[in-house]
């Protein structure tokens, strides 16, 4: 069981505020996650993460037995005392965990608005990275009765998302996870390339849409991550595609169709 030192306790006043940061209210997805914020209290914390702490409703007890639940959201601020790192993890029924690393407290708030922050949930799709600010990889994915999704890949930061268009949320993806469904569906079983999954990023160019999109579809199956209850449409296209799309978006008129 996590400790119960100083526990139950209100959320304080730095953690509500940059918890709400990453869970915008302007995007529906959230709308659950910020009613846990103002009507639950924290309750306990993981023996063996120190900054991973729980919300409960009021009078309840932490379960701590099973493992933490996959991220939901994510965001940074950048202090030069040290960067201040928020995570969200997903909704259960009676319990919502979250994680404050950095110093977050009274003196971050009153400079907050001056400081460089960035986090996924507010992205959409045709904007840059929000960490790197670089151009990145979207994979238009749709389902069979027209529900939008988009995979997101970002080479310089190698990180990997899901923008879901009808919650408004952006769900970080585990690259290695993603990827061994990946290797299985393009058929590949060259150990120099199965076993090293941050060639996902280095490889991109390789990869068309159309095998992107039946790796997360298997992907989503198998591991539940995301509520996929139909199949996905695939668009089949060379994998140069994408590549002339990001050159159009970047110098426009220069790069032919």
């Amino acid at each position: 069981m996590g400790s119960d030192e100083g526990f139950p306790r209100e959320l304080s006043e730095p953690e509500l505020t940059l918890l709400r940061l990453v869970l915008p209210a302007d995007r529906e997805g959230y709308g659950e996650y910020r009613r846990a914020l103002n009507e639950w209290v924290v309750t306990g914390s993981r023996f063996d993460a120190e900054d991973c702490h729980i919300l409960t409703p009021r009078g309840a007890s932490p379960d701590v037995e099973d493992p933490p639940p996959p991220l939901v959201a994510i965001g940074v601020v950048k202090d030069p005392r040290g960067d201040v790192r928020v995570d969200v993890r997903e909704l259960q029924p009676h319990q919502l965990e979250f994680g404050v690393a950095g110093p977050a407290d009274r003196e971050l708030l009153a400079k907050l608005d001056r400081l460089r922050q960035w986090t996924l949930s507010t992205w959409s799709p045709g904007l840059p990275c929000p960490d790197c600010g670089r151009a990145l990889r979207e994979v238009l994915m749709t389902t069979n009765s027209g529900r939008k999704l988009e995979l997101v890949l970002c080479t310089k930061d190698e990180r990997l998302w899901l923008y879901d268009d009808l919650k408004g949320m952006n769900i970080p993806l585990p690259v290695t996870g993603y990827y061994n469904e990946l290797m299985f569906q393009a058929g590949i079983r060259d150990p120099e390339r199965v076993l090293h999954p941050r060639r996902l990023f280095s490889d991109l160019g390789s990869l068309s849409d159309a095998v992107l999109t039946r790796a997360f579809e298997a992907y989503a199956r198998t591991r539940h991550r995301i509520d996929l209850d139909e199949g996905l449409v695939v668009r089949e296209e060379s994998p140069a595609s994408w590549l002339s799309r990001l050159g159009r978006r970047i110098l426009g008129s220069r790069i032919p169709s």
